[in-house]
């Protein structure tokens, strides 16, 4: 419920609600549309469990994944883009059963995605 608050707030302030947040994500941290992640936070389960849940609840929202990056020590970015938007996802282990995600968003110059 704590998300679907917080992805309403980040409408009312931003103007624009590009996705809602898996129910397991909990916000910890927003930042300033236009200067790096928007909004940090952690999830109460275990990373690739995580994983499978924004990747499934993007999906369902019509988010179709661009790139994807595994990286050394259990993190991993995926690029996201529906319609003129694209959306930076960072998952990262912090324990067995907590995973912490940052997301940022960019217009489509034109050049990305093609």
């Amino acid at each position: 419920m704590k998300s679907r608050i917080t992805a309403l707030m980040f409408t009312l302030f931003s103007g624009v609600l590009l996705f809602n947040l898996p129910p397991d994500a909990k916000v910890t941290s927003e930042g300033v549309p236009g200067q790096g992640w928007l909004q940090s936070g952690e999830m109460e389960c275990a990373f690739m469990a995580a994983r499978r849940q924004w990747e499934s609840f993007m999906g369902r929202q019509g988010w179709k994944k661009q790139h994807a990056f595994q990286m050394p020590n259990r993190r991993f970015v995926t690029v996201w883009k529906k319609n003129k938007h694209n959306v930076t996802l960072l998952l990262w282990e912090k324990s067995l059963d907590k995973t912490g995600f940052s997301w940022g968003e960019s217009k489509n110059n034109g050049s990305a995605g093609k």
